[in-house]
């Protein structure tokens, strides 16, 4: 492996247990639905409101998530291209789909990030524009360029078409990532062949039909 993922933002000890609380949490109850008193509690703290302490509201303690994963699953997908010699500018359209899914349905770290993916699931019903999402971009620049590649590959699209296709794209691997044992019951971590064929369809979302 030429390059070594990004470690987490190294934080205090509180801070770090109300963030993996909240990732638990937020994946298994929903965003909206979760309690941050519950959070502060199950994260050790005695005061109950030690999450808006902390992270301001709601939405501070979803940024603090994000900013917590991305860099690590950034950082993998930096050395799955890596492993390959590839670029995001010069890999084909289904290795940018295997590199966006493979952090967390294939690498040695997808079960310490299974809970990432249920918190991402239950993002996509909460900040449905994903306004948190890209306020967080600046934390994944490897995953900024993999996107850009692909929208290369889809050139021939207006950019409203491209929008479209990249939301449903986006869902679609998140529910894949989310719900692995319902969409993709082949085992852990899923075979080449048949993750092969997941990236195909996926990348036939993006680009069939683009003209010429």
């Amino acid at each position: 492996m030429n390059a070594t993922p990004a470690a987490a933002p190294d934080l205090p000890d509180a801070k770090r247990r109300l963030i993996l609380e909240a990732e638990r949490v937020f994946g298994e109850q929903g965003i909206a639905a979760a309690s941050l008193r519950d959070i502060s509690e199950a994260a050790g703290h005695r005061n109950k409101f030690a999450a808006q302490y902390h992270f301001g509201d709601r939405d501070g303690l979803i940024r603090a998530v994000l900013e917590y994963r991305r860099p690590h699953v950034d950082g993998l997908r930096q050395a799955f291209l890596d492993e390959r010699g590839a670029t995001p500018e010069t890999a084909s359209t289904p290795l940018l789909v295997l590199t966006i899914l493979e952090p967390l349905l294939l690498s040695v770290d997808r079960h310490e990030l299974a809970a990432y993916g249920r918190f991402l699931y239950a993002l996509l019903h909460y900040d449905v524009e994903g306004a948190l999402w890209q306020e967080s971009a600046s934390t994944a620049p490897v995953t900024h360029r993999i996107y850009g590649a692909l929208r290369h590959h889809a050139a021939g699209l207006s950019d409203e078409s491209w929008k479209m296709r990249q939301r449903v794209f986006g869902r679609c691997c998140i529910d894949f990532i989310a719900n692995r044992q319902l969409l993709l019951p082949w085992g852990d971590p899923p075979p080449p062949q048949q993750m092969k064929e997941v990236a195909a369809m996926l990348a036939a979302m993006l680009t069939i039909g683009v003209p010429a």
